[in-house]
């Protein structure tokens, strides 16, 4: 009943990149538009129909049996868009909260996307709790790096499993949270949302098999410019903790602070405290 929801949080006309998941990184949203076109139709959505057609597509290839007949017989589903919608989404039920600044379009919006989920980090959805993606104006800035090549390969089992390919936290350059497991859990303990912010925190500490008592991560979303996150970490044993990010081009870095560009999207990093 709410399933069309997600590809219109997670990828606003326009956009390139699945969010979380495995080979979702070129995926584009008019790949869905099919798809969400048809659910439009089953749930008589106008949101959803607007967002099908905003890609030139209205519903799912034709058939020709009775499931199409079916279909046919269902009332026609007038476009609404999405104006009066709030931009910003959490989907408790998979751990996952969409912060948008316009739903309307990727070429006018700033993006981040947030993962803390107790369904762990198995099968296709791996990436380690409490990581986060940044997309800006049809660019993919900060990213979950990765590709599945072969299953098990090296590169498949020692990197994308690892935490240290998400924009996440590790401990003394090489702890991370259990490799795709149901048992590297987190969760989302704190969310709202408004025109002007949006505000979330998770916590991931029992992802890392006791080795943390706690890692509170909260963002702090300020429309439609700033990102600001704020960690608090808490370990049992002294410890370094690395702050991961990732992203398609090479990061300028002088002292605590970083540029970026990927095309024609930037974004200029601090880290205000060491």
């Amino acid at each position: 009943a709410r399933v069309g929801d997600w590809p219109m949080y997670v990828m606003p006309p326009g956009t390139i990149g699945g969010g979380f998941g495995d080979l979702t990184a070129a995926r584009k949203s008019q790949d869905l538009a099919r798809l969400t076109g048809l659910f439009a139709s089953q749930a008589q959505n106008g949101h959803w129909q607007w967002y099908a057609e905003q890609h030139g597509k209205s519903a799912a290839p034709k058939r020709h049996d009775w499931i199409e007949f079916v279909r046919g017989a269902a009332p026609h589903v007038a476009a609404i868009e999405p104006t009066q919608l709030p931009t910003t989404r959490r989907f408790t039920g998979i751990g996952q909260v969409v912060m948008n600044t316009s739903l309307l379009s990727a070429q006018d919006n700033v993006e981040v996307i947030f993962k803390s989920s107790a369904l762990g980090s198995q099968s296709h959805g791996y990436e380690s709790q409490n990581s986060f993606l940044l997309y800006a104006f049809g660019e993919r800035l900060l990213i979950r790096t990765g590709k599945r090549d072969q299953y098990g390969s090296d590169h498949h089992r020692n990197w994308m499993w690892s935490t240290r390919s998400t924009n996440s936290i590790t401990l003394d350059g090489r702890i991370g949270q259990f490799p795709r497991s149901q048992r590297a859990i987190g969760s989302i303990e704190s969310f709202a949302t408004s025109a002007q912010c949006d505000w979330l925190e998770g916590e991931a500490a029992a992802a890392y098999g006791g080795k943390l008592e706690t890692f509170r991560r909260g963002i702090l979303f300020v429309k439609p410019h700033a990102v600001i996150v704020f960690d608090r970490i808490r370990s049992k044993k002294p410890a370094t903790f690395d702050f991961w990010l990732h992203a398609q081009e090479s990061f300028a870095i002088e002292g605590q602070h970083a540029e970026l560009r990927v095309r024609k999207a930037a974004c200029s990093i601090d880290w205000l405290t060491p």
